[in-house]
């Protein structure tokens, strides 16, 4: 869960450490089909969702940030890695979000390449 209220035009930055360790096929060490926050429970509507993630064999960082529609109470909202689109492991490090409130511009915040 994430700890903390979130309101209708936060801004939430996300990071984590993510790698391929092992799947069926070699040439694409693995594939996080999606990386959502969303409510924990219901209808786990999605606050944020980044789209496909392709991790290779190395540890690498992956990052983004978006506006909430919607609000949320404290502990309402979860991570959630879709990992079942392939036969693989996929090894995950620190992961980190971020509340960086209404006043933030989404222009000034890194973006993934």
């Amino acid at each position: 869960d994430i700890n903390g209220a979130i309101k209708n035009g936060d801004m939430l930055f996300y990071a984590f450490y993510a790698r391929g360790a092992r799947a069926d096929d070699d040439a694409q060490p693995g594939v996080i089909s999606d990386f959502a926050i969303q409510k924990n429970g219901g209808d786990y509507d999605r606050i944020i969702t980044s789209g496909a993630i392709y991790p290779t064999a190395q540890w690498k960082l992956y990052y983004g940030a978006d506006r909430a529609q919607g609000k949320w109470r404290k502990s309402e909202a979860m991570l959630a890695f879709q990992l079942g689109a392939a036969a693989q492991t996929v090894d995950l490090g620190p992961v980190v979000v971020i509340n960086l409130g209404q006043k933030v511009d989404l222009s000034a915040l890194p973006q993934q390449p």
